[in-house]
């Protein structure tokens, strides 16, 4: 639904009960959030006030240190910097900056992983 390189917005079932949750991951204040907001309705609606918000991880020092935390590729591999362009987003990776104490050892300890996304898979 939305990307930038702090915070992505999707749908999947995450609650395993087959209904598409609005599912977003933003950093606000070095805490990375996920908000859930179950579907109403038919055809479902999300109303934002439903959100549910928990922390999926805190001292998360992307935005403070002006490094992006996701960011996206195409089919082709190129990076994409228009984040206007979410229909062409087909891989994210994820590089989460995280420090308990950043005025003392050890530096930041960067968190990697990506997913490519199944579902707009252009090959076989």
């Amino acid at each position: 639904e939305t990307i930038d390189p702090y915070s992505i917005t999707f749908f999947a079932d995450v609650t395993g009960d087959a209904r598409i949750e609005r599912v977003r991951y933003y950093i606000d204040n070095e805490v990375l959030n996920r908000g859930v907001i179950e579907p109403t309705g038919s055809p479902y609606a999300y109303n934002a006030g439903d959100e549910v918000v928990t922390i999926a991880a805190d001292n998360v020092r992307n935005e403070v240190l002006g490094t992006n935390m996701l960011t996206y590729y195409d089919s082709s591999g190129t990076v994409i910097t228009d984040m206007s362009d979410l229909l062409s987003v087909r891989f994210v990776t994820v590089d989460m900056n995280v420090n308990i104490n950043p005025t003392r050892l050890p530096n930041d300890f960067i968190i990697h992983s990506s997913a490519s996304l199944r579902n707009l898979k252009d090959t076989i």
